[in-house]
């Protein structure tokens, strides 16, 4: 059985994870299919900045509600699924 591992969002680690979003993964599971679509989006246009935008400890971001309105980030990070 494969190890799998929780790990750091890296420009390394990138093509696996559009790749996951090719295939039909989403984060979002709210959104399904359209947020995977918004993601590969934002990775197209500027992979460093969804990197960075990965880990944000003091909540300086912005969110979109479904509703269209934003608010503020809740301080936090993500981690990737890694197996092998």
């Amino acid at each position: 059985m494969d190890r799998v591992l929780l790990v750091e969002p890296t420009l390394e680690r990138l093509p696996a994870y559009v790749d996951a979003l090719d295939r039909g993964w989403a984060m979002d599971y709210l959104r399904g299919a359209d947020g995977a679509r918004d993601e590969r989006a934002q990775v197209e246009a500027d992979p460093q900045a969804f990197i960075a935008a990965q880990t944000d400890r003091e909540g300086r971001g912005v969110v979109t509600l479904p509703d269209g309105s934003t608010a503020p980030r809740i301080p936090g990070f993500r981690l990737w699924i890694c197996s092998g």
